[in-house]
C-alpha cells in the first residue's frame, strides 16, 4: 500500500460522522490525485485553475472538486467550468462575474465569501463596511439555503 493510500485511510478513520475533508492537492500529479480519491476522498482542492485543468482531465467527476485560491475574476469562466465549489470570493465584482457565468454554463455554483473581522487587514476580504451592502438583500436567501429549507 502507497504512503498516499494509507494516509488518507488512517486519516479517514478518524473522522467523526459527517465531517469532510476538502484534500489540497496543489502540485499534486493527477496519478496521486486518482490514489487519493481511490483511498476515500471525495473532495479534492486546488489552488490554481490552470492546475486543476491537467488534473480535472484525468480525475473527471470521480470527486468533487473545490477551488481553494484566490481566484481572479478573468480565471471566472474555467474556474465555473470545473469546480463545484469556490471557496474564496473576495469580491462583489469576482461574485458577480462567477454568477454571469455560471448562469451562461447554465449551473448553480456554490461560493464561499472571504469575510474579514479586522477592521484592518491585507487580505483579499470582504471589509466589515463592504460586506454588508452586498450581504444585506441575500441574508434571507442565504440563511434559508443553510438551514437547509
Amino acid at each position: 500500500m502507497s504512503q498516499i493510500t494509507e494516509n488518507v485511510r488512517a486519516l479517514l478513520a478518524e473522522l467523526p460522522a459527517g465531517v469532510e475533508i476538502v484534500a489540497a492537492a496543489k502540485t499534486k500529479t493527477p496519478a496521486e490525485i486518482i490514489e487519493a480519491v481511490e483511498a476515500g476522498i471525495r473532495i479534492i482542492g486546488q489552488n490554481y485553475v490552470q492546475e486543476a485543468q491537467a488534473a480535472f482531465a484525468a480525475v473527471g467527476r470521480r470527486c468533487a472538486w473545490n477551488f481553494i485560491g484566490h481566484l481572479q475574476t478573468n480565471k471566472a469562466r474555467k474556474a465555473v467550468e470545473i469546480f463545484d465549489m469556490i471557496e474564496t470570493v473576495d469580491s462583489i465584482e469576482l461574485a458577480r462575474e462567477i454568477d454571469k457565468r455560471a448562469a451562461a454554463s447554465g449551473r448553480d455554483m456554490a461560493i464561499l465569501l472571504e469575510i474579514t473581522a479586522a477592521r484592518r487587514s491585507r487580505r483579499r476580504a470582504f471589509s466589515r463596511t463592504r460586506r454588508k451592502p452586498f450581504l444585506g438583500p441575500w441574508l434571507p436567501c442565504l440563511m434559508s439555503a443553510y438551514k437547509g429549507s
